[in-house]
């Protein structure tokens, strides 16, 4: 994964992939996602869904789950800081 500059972040491991319909998500997956609760997570993507090129409840997601292998540790210092 890269962080917001581009640059590599983290190492992933895929353990699963499911491609279903916007509205077959479910409120584990929802959850996983650590965004909330399932409502904040289904009206968040509806908006950025909007925002982007459409909603519709029958859009095909692609629905990954995985698990964090490594995080890159960085010795530069975040600009702005001291």
């Amino acid at each position: 994964m890269l962080d917001g500059q581009g640059r590599p972040a983290c190492a992933i491991e895929t353990t699963s992939v499911l491609i279903q319909r916007f509205d077959q998500v479910d409120e584990a997956f929802a959850l996983a996602e650590g965004e909330g609760p399932y409502e904040a997570w289904r009206d968040g993507h509806i908006a950025y869904f909007d925002r982007n090129g459409g909603y519709a409840p029958d859009m095909m997601l692609v629905c990954e789950r995985f698990r964090v292998v490594d995080v890159f540790v960085r010795n530069e210092k975040a600009p702005g800081l001291p």
